[in-house]
């Protein structure tokens, strides 16, 4: 915005700050030095009329930032007036104003200073708006989906995306003061099998087409191999796979990669980062270092590669004290729920049936009697009664009591999947907890962090399956990763068993980043490639330029692939997003993806 006298412009700290005239398009350049003076004013005009009486009205005007101030129309002309009643929501005007200092009644919400208007001028009437942005939560997601240029408008939306902003800088200066290089790797990569589905471009050369990357992952080994000793990027990447709330066929990720480091070097240098951007946007001073698990803590504990750790409710092996009666699933597991009968048996047997699969039932007994205490595996399906050599034992173990509740499944001895059927209970159980007092609502500014490591270097791929009826396997997380060295020589005859070099970062049960210590040894990356997850030859060819590259003298090196900030306070990447697509894919703003012609394919 422009103001009459040029406010906080000029010459300051050695920067040159820009001054064009007079209009003001950031209300947050006005201070108290301003009160008394002509401003000239431009935004979006907000309609919420309140009237003191019939000389002084009151309006409100948006600027660049999504802040509103209150402008004041004290005994204007019946002209005025009647100007100013026929702008429509949303229209941008400029309004000549006096700065003016708010009665002190009425500063409770933090805005010291309203503007009297003087004049005021309509330069784009907003002839047709969906929605207002101040009213956008109470609006049909997929209406702010297809207007989310006026979504956008919503002071919520315009904080997320200068919180974005404000991270990105924050990241930069504090890799560049380490020493790291930021380098752009390229978009127009080629197909390889990495895991995920990729974007397709095609080229005017009939037969070939670029591939977009999946991640920067070749590039940055590339470039370790090229003596870059320290790389990062906050990188594009993108996959063709089905959409949740925290993936997007496109998004943004912070990618680094260090030469002749260890996991504990990677662990250090995102604490340290992490820490830095908690303080700086939350206040709030982590506790370091960060805890650490191993992936089978994780699960059999948890019952989750991603647990939350604010809260008890753990998981406890039964299958020492009982035998099963399933050979597929040899693994009684049991959550004890303290006084958890004063939770309706309603609510917890929908919990159950949410959870229950026809051949895993989850069931659940709550201790309200005696009996029920000392007999309570007879209301169980996958264990027999007689398979218990001493209850009192068994119930001295789990710590039960009259009146608790304990939530009982079965599962097979290797895990399938990201959580077991009790580590989904948990999740649905803590809030149920919460609402009958059994235990204290979380704080916000509480944050959990621990490091998940020695994930299996490979899981069984269960969509696809041998003539046998065996499953193949697949990489957990993608081929590059190097195996624990102490693993190495299961990778014969027991690869299924083998740990990963990689390691995942969570807070508050969301993955916010992880990384692995790569293959830098050439023999071993192809014997992985060929022998264990028997990628066809002609796709392994697809790799030659790694393996060259790993032949060259490739130094070991490690890095993290991905950093999701949840500074905002959401579990969806959509809403720091400027224009994010839909589950299906689709940004309903421009309607892309849109339909292609068979002559520009050709």
């Amino acid at each position: 915005m422009h103001v009459w006298t040029c406010l906080k412009f000029g010459k300051s700290a050695g920067k040159r700050w820009i001054c064009s005239s007079k209009r003001i398009v950031s209300f947050e350049t006005i201070g108290n030095a301003d009160i008394g003076k002509k401003v000239l004013l431009s935004g979006w005009f907000v309609p919420y009329q309140r009237k003191l009486s019939h000389h002084i009205q009151f309006y409100g005007l948006r600027d660049v930032c999504g802040r509103i101030v209150q402008l004041v129309l004290r005994n204007g002309s019946e002209e005025l007036v009647k100007q100013v009643e026929k702008i429509p929501a949303e229209s941008v005007i400029e309004v000549e104003a006096t700065v003016q200092l708010r009665p002190e009644k009425d500063c409770h919400q933090g805005e010291i200073m309203e503007f009297d208007i003087e004049k005021i001028k309509v330069v784009n009437v907003a002839r047709t708006v969906a929605f207002l942005p101040s009213f956008a939560k109470s609006v049909n997601g997929v209406v702010r989906a297809r207007y989310r240029y006026l979504d956008l408008r919503n002071p919520l939306n315009h904080s997320a995306l200068r919180l974005r902003s404000n991270v990105s800088k924050q990241v930069r200066d504090f890799f560049h003061e380490r020493g790291f290089l930021e380098i752009e790797t390229p978009l127009l990569f080629k197909s390889t099998p990495e895991g995920a589905r990729e974007f397709i471009v095609p080229t005017r050369q009939h037969g070939y087409a670029y591939a977009l990357p999946q991640s920067p992952q070749q590039y940055k080994q590339i470039l370790m191999a090229s003596g870059i000793g320290k790389y990062y990027q906050l990188a594009k990447c993108f996959r063709d796979e089905d959409l949740r709330k925290d993936r997007q066929p496109e998004f943004t990720q912070l990618d680094l990669e260090m030469s002749f480091v260890t996991q504990e070097d990677i662990y250090l240098i995102i604490e340290d980062l992490l820490n830095d951007l908690w303080k700086v946007h939350l206040g709030v001073d982590l506790v370091l270092p960060f805890k650490k698990m191993t992936y089978q803590t994780a699960m059999s504990k948890y019952g989750s590669d991603k647990p939350d750790l604010r809260y008890g409710l753990e998981i406890c092996d039964l299958s020492s004290f009982i035998m099963p009666i399933s050979l597929e699933y040899p693994v009684i597991e049991a959550i004890v729920v303290k006084n958890g009968s004063v939770i309706s048996t309603s609510k917890l047997q929908a919990i159950c049936k949410k959870i229950s699969t026809p051949n895993q039932p989850v069931v659940v007994v709550s201790l309200r009697s005696l009996e029920k205490l000392e007999n309570w595996v007879s209301e169980t399906p996958f264990v027999l009664t007689s398979n218990i050599s001493d209850m009192k034992y068994l119930n001295d173990y789990l710590k039960l009591d009259l009146n608790d509740a304990i939530f009982l499944s079965s599962r097979p001895s290797k895990y399938l999947g990201n959580t077991t059927q009790l580590g989904n209970v948990r999740q649905l159980l803590y809030h149920e907890c919460v609402k009958h007092k059994l235990m204290p609502s979380l704080s916000e500014k509480h944050f959990e962090f621990v490091w998940i490591n020695e994930f299996p270097l490979f899981t069984y791929d269960e969509d696809e399956s041998k003539q046998d009826g065996t499953f193949i396997l697949k990489s957990t997380h993608h081929p590059f990763t190097s195996p624990l060295d102490d693993d190495i020589h299961l990778l014969e005859k027991n690869p299924e068993s083998v740990r990963a070099n990689h390691y995942d970062i969570v807070v508050n049960g969301i993955e916010i980043g992880g990384g692995s210590i790569r293959i830098h040894d050439v023999i071993l990356q192809k014997h992985i490639l060929q022998d264990i997850l028997k990628i066809p030859q002609y796709k392994i060819n697809q790799f030659s330029h790694l393996f060259e590259i790993l032949s060259s003298g490739c130094p070991p090196h490690g890095g993290f692939d991905r950093l999701v900030a949840i500074l905002f306070g959401t579990n969806s990447i959509r809403d720091v997003i400027a224009f994010p697509k839909t589950n299906s894919g689709i940004d309903p703003v421009v309607e892309s993806p849109g339909e292609i012609s068979e002559d520009v394919l050709k």
